[in-house]
Protein backbone atom coordinates (compact mmCIF):
# COMPACT_ATOMS: atom_id res chain seq x y z
CA UNK A 1 0.00 0.00 0.00
CA UNK A 2 2.81 2.41 0.81
CA UNK A 3 4.41 2.00 -2.61
CA UNK A 4 1.03 2.56 -4.31
CA UNK A 5 1.20 6.26 -3.48
CA UNK A 6 4.30 6.65 -5.66
CA UNK A 7 2.57 5.97 -8.97
CA UNK A 8 0.41 8.28 -11.04
CA UNK A 9 -2.16 7.35 -13.68
CA UNK A 10 0.31 8.11 -16.49
CA UNK A 11 2.45 5.23 -15.20
CA UNK A 12 -0.42 2.78 -15.01
CA UNK A 13 -1.72 0.10 -17.30
CA UNK A 14 -4.54 -2.15 -16.09
CA UNK A 15 -6.31 -5.28 -17.19
CA UNK A 16 -9.70 -3.77 -17.92
CA UNK A 17 -11.66 -6.97 -17.34
CA UNK A 18 -10.28 -7.30 -13.79
CA UNK A 19 -11.09 -3.70 -12.91
CA UNK A 20 -14.61 -3.98 -14.34
CA UNK A 21 -15.23 -7.33 -12.61
CA UNK A 22 -14.37 -5.76 -9.24
CA UNK A 23 -16.36 -2.58 -10.07
CA UNK A 24 -13.37 -0.31 -9.39
CA UNK A 25 -13.71 3.25 -10.65
CA UNK A 26 -11.78 6.49 -10.49
CA UNK A 27 -13.12 8.69 -7.71
CA UNK A 28 -14.84 11.60 -9.45
CA UNK A 29 -14.35 13.97 -6.50
CA UNK A 30 -10.54 13.78 -6.75
CA UNK A 31 -8.29 15.14 -9.48
CA UNK A 32 -7.77 18.30 -11.48
CA UNK A 33 -11.01 20.25 -12.02
CA UNK A 34 -12.91 18.46 -9.23
CA UNK A 35 -13.72 19.21 -5.58
CA UNK A 36 -10.35 17.97 -4.33
CA UNK A 37 -7.29 18.69 -6.41
CA UNK A 38 -5.44 15.36 -6.48
CA UNK A 39 -5.28 11.74 -5.37
CA UNK A 40 -7.57 9.97 -7.83
CA UNK A 41 -4.82 7.70 -9.11
CA UNK A 42 -3.60 6.70 -5.64
CA UNK A 43 -7.16 5.92 -4.53
CA UNK A 44 -7.67 3.86 -7.70
CA UNK A 45 -4.52 1.84 -7.07
CA UNK A 46 -5.30 1.23 -3.40
CA UNK A 47 -8.84 0.15 -4.36
CA UNK A 48 -7.31 -2.42 -6.71
CA UNK A 49 -5.09 -3.70 -3.91
CA UNK A 50 -8.02 -3.89 -1.47
CA UNK A 51 -9.94 -5.99 -3.99
CA UNK A 52 -7.03 -8.41 -4.23
CA UNK A 53 -5.86 -7.49 -7.71
CA UNK A 54 -2.19 -8.07 -8.38
CA UNK A 55 -0.07 -5.08 -9.31
CA UNK A 56 3.34 -5.40 -10.91
CA UNK A 57 5.87 -2.69 -11.57
CA UNK A 58 8.13 -2.73 -14.58
CA UNK A 59 10.63 0.00 -15.51
CA UNK A 60 9.33 0.74 -19.00
CA UNK A 61 8.01 4.14 -20.05
CA UNK A 62 4.40 3.82 -21.27
CA UNK A 63 3.67 7.57 -21.43
CA UNK A 64 5.20 10.92 -20.68
CA UNK A 65 3.55 13.88 -19.02
CA UNK A 66 4.43 17.54 -19.37
CA UNK A 67 4.41 18.83 -15.81
CA UNK A 68 5.65 22.37 -16.46
CA UNK A 69 2.18 23.77 -15.72
CA UNK A 70 -0.58 22.47 -13.50
CA UNK A 71 -4.34 22.89 -13.51
CA UNK A 72 -4.52 22.37 -9.76
CA UNK A 73 -1.22 22.98 -7.98
CA UNK A 74 -0.82 26.58 -6.76
CA UNK A 75 1.81 25.92 -4.11
CA UNK A 76 1.78 24.49 -0.62
CA UNK A 77 -1.09 26.65 0.56
CA UNK A 78 -4.15 26.10 2.79
CA UNK A 79 -6.15 24.44 0.01
CA UNK A 80 -3.31 22.03 -0.74
CA UNK A 81 -3.14 20.78 2.85
CA UNK A 82 -6.95 20.75 3.22
CA UNK A 83 -7.24 18.56 0.11
CA UNK A 84 -4.46 16.31 1.43
CA UNK A 85 -6.48 15.80 4.62
CA UNK A 86 -9.55 14.84 2.57
CA UNK A 87 -7.41 12.47 0.47
CA UNK A 88 -5.93 10.71 3.49
CA UNK A 89 -9.40 10.34 5.05
CA UNK A 90 -10.65 8.77 1.80
CA UNK A 91 -7.62 6.49 1.83
CA UNK A 92 -8.08 5.33 5.43
CA UNK A 93 -10.70 6.53 7.87
CA UNK A 94 -8.77 4.96 10.76
CA UNK A 95 -5.22 6.01 9.98
CA UNK A 96 -5.83 9.40 8.33
CA UNK A 97 -4.37 11.46 11.21
CA UNK A 98 -1.19 9.37 11.20
CA UNK A 99 -0.95 9.51 7.41
CA UNK A 100 -1.21 13.30 7.56
CA UNK A 101 1.52 13.53 10.19
CA UNK A 102 3.86 11.21 8.33
CA UNK A 103 3.31 13.18 5.13
CA UNK A 104 4.20 16.46 6.85
CA UNK A 105 7.28 14.92 8.48
CA UNK A 106 8.48 13.12 5.35
CA UNK A 107 8.22 16.02 2.90
CA UNK A 108 10.02 19.32 3.13
CA UNK A 109 6.95 21.50 2.51
CA UNK A 110 8.12 24.36 4.69
CA UNK A 111 11.60 24.98 3.30
CA UNK A 112 10.52 27.80 0.95
CA UNK A 113 7.05 28.46 2.35
CA UNK A 114 7.06 31.22 4.92
CA UNK A 115 3.27 31.52 4.99
CA UNK A 116 2.51 28.21 6.68
CA UNK A 117 4.15 26.30 9.46
CA UNK A 118 3.79 22.68 10.49
CA UNK A 119 0.92 23.40 12.92
CA UNK A 120 -1.03 25.47 10.39
CA UNK A 121 -0.65 22.78 7.74
CA UNK A 122 -1.80 20.05 10.13
CA UNK A 123 -4.83 22.16 11.15
CA UNK A 124 -5.79 22.46 7.50
CA UNK A 125 -5.39 18.70 7.05
CA UNK A 126 -7.61 18.09 10.10
CA UNK A 127 -10.24 20.43 8.63
CA UNK A 128 -10.07 18.41 5.41
CA UNK A 129 -10.44 15.12 7.28
CA UNK A 130 -13.49 16.50 9.06
CA UNK A 131 -15.01 17.81 5.81
CA UNK A 132 -14.64 14.46 4.04
CA UNK A 133 -17.89 13.10 5.49
CA UNK A 134 -19.88 15.85 3.74
CA UNK A 135 -17.55 16.24 0.74
CA UNK A 136 -17.14 19.94 1.50
CA UNK A 137 -14.62 21.63 -0.75
CA UNK A 138 -12.12 24.13 0.61
CA UNK A 139 -13.45 27.63 1.22
CA UNK A 140 -11.25 30.46 2.39
CA UNK A 141 -12.55 31.85 5.72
Amino acid sequence: FYNALNYGAARLSVRRTSVKRENILFHTCFGGGTLFSAGEDSLFITDMLRHGLKIYTYPVCIASVDQTTSTWFAGYNEKYFYDKGVFFKALSKTFAPLLCLQDLLRHNYFKDNNNMGFGDAYRQMRAGMKAFANLQKYQKD
